[in-house]
């Protein structure tokens, strides 16, 4: 059954747009009162009742629309009454931001800890959510990326605090939640430590052959490097293409001589597999962005600030690939609403200016509130050299 959108529109043909914008309000502005009377109003019925099984999370209207409806406006502004009317009318604190595609769509605790709001995420867990919920990232080739559980983007972000209380709910140390642990800190993460002491088996995990000392090295940190080889890393665990960490650490002279000193051996054979150069994942930022500011501007009232984008090589999955991120902030130029919604495309190309790819993301003038944060995510089977990015009219 489709809980999205499109489910509004058919149960209230005539004024579906407006249910949604009061609900919208209703958040926004704090009004228990209001909220309570929508809710009873509209969703009591048996036909529309399973709406709320979704919590009034946000909903994709099957055109890359995203519409932010009441849970989100809670998030967002950190409005915990509002919040709390919802998880006391719907009863289901672990709604995905898009019931309609769970496995692509954060749980509203995971957006809670990704926008580090704490309250939010204190009474998400004390209304029954489950901290161990993942989701994923799928791209039209079917590959997904795992973004992780909440416990994994709380130590990513360096969110302590927050970290604590996942912990203290229940939340499973994964090997995700390992792995931000040693990126998160260029010495030895008190995390990691406490990950590990409650989930020792983490140190004989691996994917690919690809365990936690492999990555310890990718992120040249040479005191977590020493820590897990103490706690019974294998220095010599080998890869599916029979790199060892110590080939993982070429170029890198401390950490080299370190293995060397412990036992560590290349396990790359000359002429029968990769170099070890070729193996080892590769993360560097992409500097030609093209934009075109003046369109954005002039033409549609926004403004692009914060653009960072970066490319990382995946020597590891087959075939080998290479995932490109795009960040970047839009902000009205007006500081205020848009005078109509409006789509971002962004091409990478390859050195010689041939196309890889394309991503779009959408600014809708229904939903903007002067400032969003957005992602762009590619999967390409070359290094991309430059990226162009350009507005386009979206009705």
């Amino acid at each position: 059954m489709r809980n999205g959108i499109w489910r509004l529109r058919e149960e209230f043909s005539n004024d579906w747009h407006s249910i949604s914008s009061e609900l919208g309000k209703a958040i926004v502005f704090d009004n228990q009162n209001a909220l309570s009377q929508i809710i009873s109003k509209h969703f009591s019925k048996a036909e529309t009742a399973d709406f709320l099984n979704g919590a009034i999370a946000a909903y994709d209207d099957g055109e890359g629309v995203i519409f932010r409806s009441p849970a989100v406006w809670a998030l967002m502004g950190n409005n915990k009454h509002g919040m709390e009317l919802i998880l006391k009318a719907t009863n289901n604190p672990n709604a995905r931001l898009n019931p309609d595609d769970a496995d692509n769509t954060a749980t509203l605790l995971i957006h809670a800890v990704m926008l580090a709001k704490f309250d939010m995420v204190e009474l998400l867990l004390k209304s029954g959510a489950n901290p161990n919920e993942e989701f994923f990232n799928t791209a039209e080739d079917g590959k997904r990326a795992n973004h992780g559980d909440a416990l994994s983007w709380a130590v990513r972000n360096g969110l302590t605090k927050t970290t604590d209380l996942l912990l203290d709910y229940g939340a499973i140390p994964s090997r995700e939640s390992a792995i931000s642990a040693i990126k998160s800190s260029g010495g030895l993460n008190p995390y990691l430590v406490k990950i590990i002491q409650l989930r020792p088996e983490l140190l004989l995990d691996e994917i690919d052959g690809v365990t936690l000392l492999h990555m310890a090295v990718l992120e040249n940190s040479l005191p977590a490097i020493k820590w897990l080889i103490d706690q019974g890393c294998n220095v010599n665990a080998k890869a599916v293409d029979g790199t060892t960490p110590t080939d993982w650490a070429e170029n890198k002279e401390e950490i080299t001589e370190f293995f060397s000193g412990v036992g560590g051996v290349s396990g790359v054979l000359h002429g029968s597999h990769p170099t070890a150069s070729h193996a080892i994942p590769v993360k560097s930022e992409i500097t030609n962005i093209i934009e075109r500011l003046e369109l954005l501007e002039d033409k549609f009232g926004i403004g692009i600030s914060g653009l960072y984008a970066s490319c990382e090589s995946r020597p590891h999955v087959s075939p080998p690939d290479h995932v490109v991120r795009i960040n970047f902030d839009v902000n009205s130029a007006a500081g205020g609403e848009l005078e109509r919604s409006l789509k971002i495309n962004a091409s990478t190309y390859n050195t010689a200016g041939q196309l890889l790819s394309t991503e779009k993301v959408y600014v809708t003038q229904e939903n903007f509130i002067g400032f969003e944060s957005k992602e762009m995510i590619f999967f390409v089977d070359q290094t991309p050299t430059k990226i162009r990015l350009f507005p386009a009219a979206y009705d």
